[in-house]
């Protein structure tokens, strides 16, 4: 193509382009570029211009992002230039006297008769970044109000959460709602509400400190993210989150005290608050709004709750009571069988957690219906409860069938779950000691979040007699003996640690082993045994006192050592005490599948500096439940270990052998070591080599045995 050729198709093309010789000097430019250059305030280059001497001198500036982008920019193209990669794109920012605008910046080589160099390419991309940032704003922020939305308040809780972790801060939450907010729609029109949230949410902004978030939750609630301080006021806010908290509350009531003017109507508009302060124990960001909620209101409902309970007036008169009892054993039936009513299910009971059971305490059932009798006893392990405890399930599923983890669990089947809601009792320390529980045989689409509101409402009146009813039962007795059992067991007596070798296949070598915990007292297995002490509040203390035995008894040695801690025990910062005194090179954390992780980055934060140092993070039970792929998905694991549920019989089922073959190889593409658990039998030995596994535990190696 004749030169005048080649100019004219380059100046005929929109993007802005230029020709650089192999030394990165500008030898063409296009009308586009020219055009560019003459407008932009940032260093374009001419013709005869080095492109490496312009990045050279951006990259010395004061602006740290242009500095940034110019020694990205400058080592691509150098890249490209000098043969290493063929092409190189990044987006980049060029201020003009019309605001910022945006590029990708792209070099492609070339090789020619005449030598090589490079193409380089300015495409405008500012009207898609415009976009882009419109869009982020919108999922983080409310359309009506402009505020943070649910998504960025909850983020930045858990941010806030993560640094009192850290620092031994005090995080204050505050949530607001409209009182009487509905009349306000109903009489004046959903324009007028709309006009109310959006003065509420100008009032609110003026009442916080710099730092804290003023967020809408949802309809007319808000939520006020109080952080712990930094540098000098940090020390004063973490010991004094709960003033933090009374002086923005005070200043809400202040800001509310002004009447609001709404399309020439002058209202009274006053906001119901609850405080809640998180300290570095407390865990997900929507359990502590849920607290803040809880205690917003306890402060608006319990009079009335008090007056349903009572008969009083806005009350139910005349409910029928089943069984007698005391005073207080009918005020709890009686609010009992107000919720099943409420929330239109079949049954509904009050539980309370002695060991690794549930008993029924208080029933109410639908006429006609069959239902459990107080005093059934069930065990946690496959109760819904214990997983909306942990977190694992939610409080309300209105409709099973849609609930993976309900799809999973026996019970649904068993006893015909179509719908469930259910909210804790806690004792006076706040530990949860049982719950009050409704389902119903069929899908209840219709519930809502109003409704676990209405459970946690009743729920709050409800604990403080429930615990009064139940105060010299027999279960209680046990449950207080009980805890003492447990406590024994933190301290040392009654367990003990065993080891279980992980063995090369190709060799039978023993290249690691897993400390287990063993347990004097056998009517309970060791997952029971955890359970329990996880019911009664003592969970982390008895999983630290198991792990620090196993490495004080099993580390030091030639093998790997694998010790399994929970999700939570970790975030919360465990991990700098136990390895104090330990080599991570020879320490494996495994992280079971079943225990929920509540925020990933939080997880990684805390893992991250001794991994750096050695640690290896293993997934256990990997294909025991939906959760398993993303747990390995998140965390990266350095060794992923695969459930005994796809073990067992591996060598007669082609399903199993597919399943196991594609966790191999995934685990290759990962780097990370794979482990079967559970082998029993040779024949599932040598079915596990010829699918690619190369290590293994289970009893055809060895029990566990005492160090």
């Amino acid at each position: 193509m004749a030169r005048p050729l080649q100019h004219a198709v380059l100046d005929s093309l929109p993007a802005q382009l230029a020709v650089l010789d192999a030394e990165g000097t500008i030898v063409s430019v296009n009308d586009a570029w020219r055009r560019f250059g003459t407008a932009a305030t940032c260093d374009v280059c001419a013709e005869g211009t080095n492109f490496f001497e312009v990045c050279r001198r951006a990259a010395a500036g004061d602006d740290p992002r242009a500095a940034a982008d110019a020694a990205l920019a400058a080592e691509g193209v150098r890249q490209v230039l000098d043969g290493a990669i063929p092409e190189f794109s990044m987006d980049v920012a060029c201020r003009t006297p019309d605001g910022v605008m945006w590029f990708t910046e792209q070099a492609v080589r070339f090789t020619g008769g005449h030598g090589s160099g490079a193409v380089l390419s300015y495409t405008d991309i500012t009207e898609r970044k415009a976009m882009e940032v419109t869009a982020r704003h919108l999922a983080t922020h409310d359309v009506l109000t402009g505020l943070p939305n649910r998504t960025l308040v909850a983020d930045r809780l858990t941010q806030a959460l993560a640094a009192a972790r850290r620092t031994g801060g005090g995080v204050a939450v505050v949530f607001a709602d409209v009182d009487r907010f509905k009349a306000v729609n109903d009489r004046l029109g959903h324009a007028a509400g709309d006009e109310v949230l959006e003065e509420v949410a100008r009032r609110l902004r003026l009442c916080v400190r710099e730092g804290d978030t003023v967020g809408r939750w949802s309809g007319d609630e808000f939520v006020v993210v109080c952080p712990p301080g930094r540098g000098r006021e940090h020390r004063e806010d973490a010991l004094d989150a709960h003033r933090v908290a009374d002086e923005v509350a005070s200043r809400i009531v202040e800001a509310m005290a002004v009447p609001v003017v709404v399309s020439g109507t002058t209202l009274d508009v006053e906001l119901s608050l609850g405080i809640h302060v998180a300290g570095p124990r407390d865990r997900s960001a929507d359990e502590i709004v849920d607290l803040a909620d809880a205690a917003m209101l306890h402060a608006k409902g319990r009079r009335r709750a008090a007056a349903l309970a009572e008969g009083g007036p806005g009350g139910v008169v005349g409910l029928e009571h089943r069984g007698g009892g005391t005073g207080e054993e009918r005020v709890v039936q009686r609010l009992l069988h107000l919720l099943r009513r409420t929330v239109g299910m079949d049954v509904a009971w009050t539980s309370e957690f002695v060991g690794s059971s549930q008993v029924l305490r208080f029933v109410d059932v639908a006429p006609g219906l069959d239902g459990p009798s107080p005093g059934t006893e069930t065990p946690l392990s496959g109760a819904y409860c214990s997983r909306v405890v942990s977190g694992v399930m939610p409080a309300l599923i209105p409709d099973t069938r849609l609930e993976p983890e309900a799809v999973l669990l026996p019970a649904t089947q068993e006893h015909h779950i179509g719908a469930y809601l259910g909210v804790p009792l806690l004792d006076a320390e706040g530990t949860v000691e049982g719950m009050v529980c409704a389902v119903s045989s069929s899908p209840q689409p219709e519930l809502s979040a109003d409704d676990v509101t209405t459970a946690r409402l009743i729920a709050d009146v409800i604990q403080d007699v429930h615990r009064r009813a139940l105060s010299s039962s027999a279960a209680s007795v046990r449950r207080r003996a009980l805890r003492d059992e447990v406590l024994d067991l933190c301290r040392g007596h009654g367990r003990h640690v065993v080891l279980q070798p992980v063995v090369e296949l190709g060799t039978g070598a023993s290249v690691a082993v897993e400390a287990l915990t063993r347990f004097d007292d056998t009517t309970r297995n060791p997952a029971q045994w955890f359970a329990t002490a996880t019911a009664l509040g003592l969970g982390h203390d008895l999983e630290l006192a198991a792990a620090a035995s196993a490495l004080e008894q099993a580390g030091g040695g030639a093998r790997s050592v694998a010790i399994n801690l929970s999700p939570s025990v970790i975030v919360d910062g465990a991990l700098d005490e136990l390895l104090s005194d330990a080599d991570p090179h020879d320490v494996v954390v495994e992280v079971t599948e079943h225990a929920p992780v509540e925020s990933y980055v939080a997880l990684d934060e805390a893992l991250a500096s001794h991994r750096a140092q050695g640690l290896r993070v293993a997934v256990d039970d990997v294909g025991a439940g939906y959760a398993s792929m993303t747990h390995v998905i998140r965390m990266h694991p350095d060794i992923i270990k695969i459930d005994m549920s796809l073990v067992r019989g591996i060598d007669d089922d082609p399903v199993r052998q597919a399943l196991v073959q594609a966790l191999a190889a995934f685990g290759r593409r990962l780097h990370a070591v794979v482990i079967a658990e559970g082998v029993e039998t040779e024949a599932e030995r040598d079915a596990l080599v010829s699918l690619g596994i190369e290590y293994a535990q289970g009893f055809l190696f060895g029990t566990p045995t005492a160090p």
